[in-house]
């Protein structure tokens, strides 16, 4: 199994003090804007989220050397919480850099189970985290990123009408996306047009292990405009736009003592290779 050790000289700045102030505020925030559209167990988990913020300020008082962010080197006794419209998650934030699991997960399958950051490759992202894209910045490859939305984003644009060249790009990162296009295929075929021969998309998607993928018909606000939920056939889904799938699995790839110090997320990654 791949060890997972902190690389400094790839790293985004640590804040935890800001950060902190940043949870709380986001928290605060959350609680009104709930509470004035009648979302009352939203508004508990943001104040729930208040209380665990001050918990957690209190355990890195007592032992700050427990959990580690790979993206930014914090080490504290636990992860912070996270909360928004339809989810709740109590050990999930860094404070230093404010990274989720999902994306700490991710820069470790990345380092591990591809080349992608040893080169110069073409590396396009849509809707970029801002910490995750900072870090990426730190290597030497061709990156650029896009959203219609968000301000992080390098240019604004959209998946399903992006404007790069056929067969311009190596890796294309599509990380809790899918879920938010209403026409997901339209999406794949765009992913798939701009892909050079061989080149890989690296897609997550919120998963349901049990059932197909159930579409809600329109976009949910109490699930964070979502409008569908993958499952069980997500990955025969995107066969079918024309990708080779591969899904990896976080516990095949690092041990149990890694994924809980460095507070990994345990849902599959999949490698789409253009066919």
């Amino acid at each position: 199994m791949h060890k997972v050790e902190f690389v400094p000289e790839h790293a985004v700045p640590a804040s935890p003090v800001r950060g902190r102030v940043q949870l709380a505020a986001r928290f605060a925030k959350w609680s009104v804007t709930s509470a004035k559209r009648r979302w009352f167990d939203f508004t508990a988990n943001a104040l729930k989220g208040e209380f665990q913020l001050l918990s957690r300020t209190l355990d890195d008082l007592r032992n700050d050397d427990l959990v580690q962010c790979n993206l930014c080197g914090w080490t504290g006794a636990g992860f912070y919480p996270n909360t928004g419209a339809g989810f709740h998650e109590p050990r999930t934030t860094c404070p230093g850099c404010l990274s989720q699991d999902r994306y700490r997960t991710l820069l470790e399958v990345l380092r591990s189970q591809t080349t992608m950051l040893a080169g110069t490759d073409r590396v396009v992202e849509v809707a970029p985290c801002a910490e995750f894209q900072e870090l990426l910045r730190t290597y030497d490859i061709d990156y650029a990123s896009f959203d219609l939305l968000r301000p992080e984003a390098m240019e604004q644009g959209d998946i399903t009408a992006m404007r790069f060249a056929d067969g311009s790009v190596d890796w294309f990162l599509c990380y809790h996306v899918l879920e938010h296009i209403p026409d997901d295929q339209l999406a794949l075929k765009e992913i798939h047009r701009v892909l050079k021969p061989a080149g890989t998309a690296v897609l997550q998607v919120p998963y349901d292990f049990v059932n197909p993928t159930r579409e809600f018909g329109f976009a949910d606000p109490r699930d964070v405009h979502h409008v569908r939920l993958y499952g069980t056939d997500f990955a025969d889904i995107v066969t079918a736009a024309g990708f080779d799938v591969r899904r990896i699995e976080p516990a095949d790839c690092f041990s149990a003592d890694d994924r809980a110090r460095f507070g990994f997320h345990p849902d599959p990654i999949y490698f789409a290779t253009k066919r």
